[in-house]
């Protein structure tokens, strides 16, 4: 009985946070668009859509914003795609797109959001 345990502890789980697809057809099955706007677009109405019908003062907008992390000796500029903002302008939550899957440079991508949260 124990080896049929032990054996039964190391199979991996079928269940994954995304759906697996070969490096191979990546670009294939999820083409690179050719406009990151094509996709901050389609999130915005997405993002519209869901909230529509609700209680929210805030709204989604597709304005590019920048934001500015100052530091003693230095500074950088975080630019997002769109954000959620209240009556007064003031946002709350920021929007980042790309027009390529997440798996292709996510050393570069990770650095990039983090920045902007810092911002």
């Amino acid at each position: 009985e124990d080896e049929d345990l032990s054996s039964s502890e190391e199979e991996p789980s079928p269940y994954q946070p995304y759906s697996p697809v070969p490096s191979e057809l990546i670009n294939v099955l999820y083409p690179p668009t050719k406009d990151e706007q094509i996709v901050n677009t389609a999130l915005i109405v997405f993002l519209n859509a869901l909230t529509i019908h609700t209680e929210l003062t805030s709204t989604w907008t597709l304005h590019r914003r920048a934001f500015t992390a100052k530091f003693r000796e230095a500074q950088f500029e975080a630019r997002t795609d769109g954000y959620l903002h209240d009556r007064e302008g003031k946002p709350s939550v920021i929007i980042d797109v790309k027009p390529v899957s997440r798996s292709g440079n996510p050393a570069v991508i990770q650095m990039q959001e983090s920045a902007q949260m810092v911002a």
